[in-house]
């Protein structure tokens, strides 16, 4: 598939500060924290989020009541979220270097998968019970929960942390850098299939992540995928890690303009007719910089996406 924006609906709404509600498993005795990351299930009845302190907190969306809240869950920032597709068993990581595991049918904590050396900082999860995380450390790792095995991917040497990552489908998957870069894997290969160098707008002198990829998003399943970055644009890209041609095998097939701010989440539609992008003045997990023009909400974006080859 190929993207094309048609007229922006885009519109900036201002969210409530940084604090965020969380409660107790009751959902009374509510406290602010900051949010790092936020998830919703497949039915659209529980929402999870989680923050500063390390708790999860499980949100009922009808009732807006917490119904759970796993006060140890992680012992430093919670900084990803996802559910397994069609499931209730949710995934977490943290800059405590785990990933852990837990079941919402249940309520209850099931496991912690130990690799990463240093901070985790992203993950992602389809349909099977494999796991893509990044991190810190420089690494991807994609654990395959049932066998209870990890593989280890490494970025370059220079590429700097690795901030943001998606599956495209069950065997290939995306990562950005704060070199800038944006890589293409495939879980059988240890190297990337192709690297991206300059994604996005290199940042001026004295203020390198405004051009970190702070965050990714991709339509499963499909060769879209979309990624954020402090430069103003949003870029969306055509992949597909069998093109005989290595250039050919990432390819930007357009970018949308006038997002000011950090974008620090993506997410598609089910048909990727609609993209979303949440929108900071500063950046998800540190305040490096501030974008004064920009206001802290959501940027909608509609897209025709057109099929065909040669899309």
């Amino acid at each position: 598939r190929g993207a094309s924006t048609s007229n922006s609906s885009a519109d900036g709404e201002e969210e409530e500060p940084a604090g965020t509600r969380s409660g107790s498993s009751s959902g009374s005795g509510l406290s602010r924290e900051a949010l790092y990351s936020v998830c919703c299930s497949d039915d659209g009845r529980l929402v999870v989020t989680g923050g500063h302190s390390g708790a999860i907190a499980c949100w009922d969306t009808r009732s807006g009541e917490c119904v759970k809240r796993f006060d140890r869950g992680h012992k430093s920032a919670v900084t990803g979220l996802v559910f397994q597709k069609g499931t209730m068993q949710l995934f977490s990581c943290s800059r405590d270097r785990t990933v852990k595991i837990w079941s919402l049918d249940d309520m209850a904590y099931v496991d912690t998968l130990f690799g990463h050396v240093q901070g985790c900082m992203q993950l992602d999860c389809l349909r099977k019970e494999r796991v893509i995380s990044v991190g810190e450390d420089r690494t991807c790792r994609l654990w395959k929960v049932q066998d209870e095995t990890q593989l280890l991917f490494k970025g370059t040497p220079n590429s700097g942390n690795i901030d943001s990552c998606c599956f495209v489908n069950g065997t290939t998957f995306v990562t950005g850098s704060q070199d800038n870069s944006l890589s293409l894997w495939s879980m059988f290969k240890k190297r990337p299939n192709y690297t991206l160098h300059g994604a996005h707008e290199a940042a001026a002198m004295g203020n390198p992540c405004k051009s970190w990829i702070h965050s990714l998003a991709a339509c499963p399943n499909t060769d879209l995928v979309a990624s954020g970055s402090g430069d103003g644009h949003i870029n969306l890209y055509k992949v597909n890690p069998e093109e005989q041609v290595a250039g050919d095998r990432v390819q930007r097939v357009c970018t949308i303009p006038r997002v000011e701010g950090y974008v620090n989440s993506l997410a598609f539609n089910g048909d990727a007719t609609v993209l979303v992008a949440g929108v900071g003045q500063e950046p998800r997990m540190g305040r490096w910089d501030r974008n004064k023009n920009s206001r802290n909400g959501l940027f909608v974006q509609r897209l025709k996406v057109d099929g065909g080859d040669d899309a």
